[in-house]
């Protein structure tokens, strides 16, 4: 165990984007220690301490923990001396409720009430930290009852006499406990856990600032294997340094890992990071439902201006009309390109053209993140069509590549396209931090699914007597491995849940390509060929050094512990922990099953007419008498149809997020449809 001491000061509402801790002379230690955004993740997104106090203490979201259990507890089992300077710090380390001040502490430890250290000094404050300051102790203090205009002198003071003395000092903000508004009216979260349902205002959530300085810890950028990146840590992250500190062993349900040094980081990088993720909350939640509705409207509209029966006086002979075709061409086009350019508007920082003022931005300038995916698909659309693309490869080749350059780029360069997306969790609730996340890994596998069925086509439409069927399967496999691995590494994607999902459907595309049926024998090959490369994949993470695993190698561990169902459990709820309104998803489910319902209409009322004309008049008046039945579907798009659904309902079942990624499936898949089915009207002529 270390003999240096360490104190951590815990307070509320520090921001690296805002004025909180602008002391000039702070502003100078800040840039010379470990430094990181801190993400205040609890079970309701709540941003009040009571709530980040309890993650602390437990290690977790869910702020709870088995046998009573808690980090102060076990800290005092390891023989260190425990001081304690305020309720807030002993409702940190878990001896009382946050909600319930007064509980009786433990005998050996030594507990100083607000009263006693309220109103000191920054420099008599700093002479008394000096006196507790016992070489192994730990000290941990209440800074919020100081005033806010003294704790940046107070953090100064702290630091500055650790320098001299050679402490450990950490400064970590539990909680944003800003009010939402300060109207009394607003409605109040019930806190259900505490002793008497206590009644807190809801706060906005806001990266809060971690900093440490210290023999222990060097100037950069803090970060964690919860993370994997610098410049990022989580409260609970914090729980399990202090366990690691005074070597105790971190139990299971301790979700966060050991805050170590990693690359610099500035603090401008930090604040710009916070502004974004400020900036981005407020739409985050509304976008992708928001563009499932959107997207359910624009089908509707195009089936139905597209279908025969909403022409009745085309007369016995007309023209095929090419304008309605490439209008619905292109906007299905620009439709489905939209996904992928929700994750590329990250590589510009946009977020920094709104006010100064992070909160005034996080209002008042919503719009410009909500507009630049549309904007970015229109220049994309337009820029690939200027190309001749469109017509010369199909949109199919656009929106693929388009799609598989997000999940292919993102990892490479260090996942800053995921981080805080427009499409994805946000950091705040503690989303993925690096690889590919959930909604990515749909926008990324239809792309990979749909690029294999493109390369397949050409191939098999222009008959190339070089390439024999052998090799193409080949290349396609060697294609769908390189999506895998990329996918599933743990220095890539990461992506555990895509692993299983994307397998399955990449086998079930080529055993529709080579028109194989799928029986109960190629249905368990495929499932145990799934297993056991999501087992290579986990088995390889697991072999490397604790604090650099991933989700993937942890989850060796979590079978060994028998702890699978409760994560699954866990796993299976977090759509409606992670900061998306249940009421809301389950809106935008009806409306688009209504959608499909009114889409299909016009193929069910005539469905029993072999001559139906409902779409056959797209080819003008000639061809809809040689083909009236419009366009079908050749062999290979059916098995990118089957191969997609699969892949989604697998995707479904195995990621937290749920119906969030099928929705952002779909929003690729369906208007690729629509875009493709236009384009074979256009290009596809019946013959005599």
């Amino acid at each position: 165990m270390s003999r240096t001491p360490l104190l951590v000061l815990l307070g509320a509402q520090w921001r690296w984007d805002d004025d909180s801790l602008a002391d000039p002379d702070l502003r100078g230690l800040l840039e010379s220690s470990t430094r990181a955004n801190s993400v205040v993740r609890t079970k309701a997104n709540t941003t009040v301490p009571a709530a980040g106090f309890r993650a602390l203490a437990a290690g977790n979201r869910m702020g709870s923990s088995e046998k009573g259990w808690s980090l102060g507890r076990a800290v005092l089992d390891s023989g260190t001396h425990l001081r304690l300077f305020g309720d807030g710090a002993a409702a940190g380390l878990g001896f009382m409720h946050p909600d319930a001040p007064g509980t009786k502490l433990p005998d050996s430890l030594n507990f100083s009430p607000d009263s006693s250290y309220r109103g000191a000094s920054p420099e008599v404050f700093a002479d008394l930290l000096n006196q507790v300051m016992t070489p192994g102790a730990v000290v941990v203090v209440d800074m919020r009852v100081f005033p806010r205009r003294l704790q940046p002198q107070i953090i100064r003071a702290a630091w500055q006499r650790g320098d001299d003395s050679g402490w450990n000092t950490i400064v970590a903000s539990i909680a944003d406990d800003k009010p939402a508004t300060n109207q009394e009216s607003d409605v109040y979260l019930i806190d259900k856990s505490a002793p008497q349902k206590a009644i807190v205002p809801p706060g906005n959530p806001r990266l809060q600032v971690f900093a440490a300085r210290g023999p222990q810890f060097g100037n950069g950028g803090a970060t964690s294997a919860s993370t994997h990146r610098p410049g990022w840590v989580q409260t609970s992250d914090l729980t399990a340094t202090i366990l690691d500190y005074v070597g105790a062993q971190k139990p299971p349900w301790v979700q966060g890992s050991t805050i170590t040094t990693g690359n610099v980081v500035t603090v401008e990088s930090l604040a710009s990071a916070a502004r974004r993720a400020a900036m981005i909350r407020n739409v985050q939640v509304w976008f992708l439902p928001g563009l499932g509705v959107g997207l359910a409207l624009l089908l509707i509209a195009a089936v139905w201006t597209l279908n025969r029966r909403t022409h009745p006086r085309l007369g016995e002979d007309w023209e095929q009309p090419r304008a309605l075709l490439g209008f619905w061409r292109m906007v299905a086009t620009f439709a489905a390109l939209i996904p992928a350019m929700a994750y590329l508007m990250n590589l510009a920082p946009w977020w920094e053209l709104g006010p100064s003022d992070t909160d005034v931005a996080a209002v008042s300038y919503l719009w410009l993140g909500c507009l630049l995916p549309v904007i970015l698909s229109a220049l994309v659309a337009i820029v690939w069509s200027a190309l001749g693309l469109n017509s010369l490869l199909g949109p199919l080749f656009i929106i693929s590549i388009s799609s598989l350059i997000v999940g292919v780029l993102d990892p490479l360069i260090g996942s800053p396209m995921v981080l805080d997306s427009i499409m994805g969790l946000q950091s705040t609730v503690g989303g993925r931090f690096f690889g590919i996340d959930n909604v990515m890994f749909a926008i990324f596998a239809t792309g990979a699914l749909t690029l294999a069925t493109v390369v397949y086509g050409l191939v098999e439409e222009r008959k190339q007597p070089n390439i024999s069927e052998k090799s193409l399967m080949v290349v396609l496999i060697v294609l769908a491995g390189a999506v895998i691995i990329l996918d599933s590494a743990p220095s890539l994607g990461a992506d555990f849940g895509g692993t299983m999902a994307l397998i399955p459907g990449f086998a079930i595309l080529f055993l529709k390509f080579n028109r194989k049926p799928l029986t109960i024998l190629s249905s368990a090959m495929i499932a145990l060929l799934t297993v056991a490369v999501a087992a290579i994949f986990a088995y390889l993470d697991w072999l490397r050094p604790a604090e650099e695993r991933t989700h993937l190698g942890n989850f060796m561990d979590t079978l060994a512990q028998g702890r699978v169902l409760p994560v699954l459990i866990n796993k299976s709820t977090m759509v409606w922990n992670a900061g998306w309104p249940a009421w809301l998803i389950i809106s935008v489910i009806l409306a688009i099953l209504l959608a499909l319902v009114i889409i299909l209409a016009p193929l069910f009322a005539n469905m029993r007419n072999p001559y139906r004309r409902d779409y056959g008049w797209l080819w003008g008046s000639i061809g809809a008498k040689l083909k009236p039945e419009g366009i079908t579907w050749n062999h290979a798009e059916r098995a990118l149809f089957t191969a997609w659904c699969t892949t989604m309902v697998v995707g479904m079942l195995l990621n937290d997020s749920g119906i969030l990624l099928g929705m952002a499936g779909a929003a690729v898949m369906f208007p690729a449809i629509l875009a493709q089915g236009c384009h074979k009207f256009l290009t596809d002529q019946p013959q005599r």
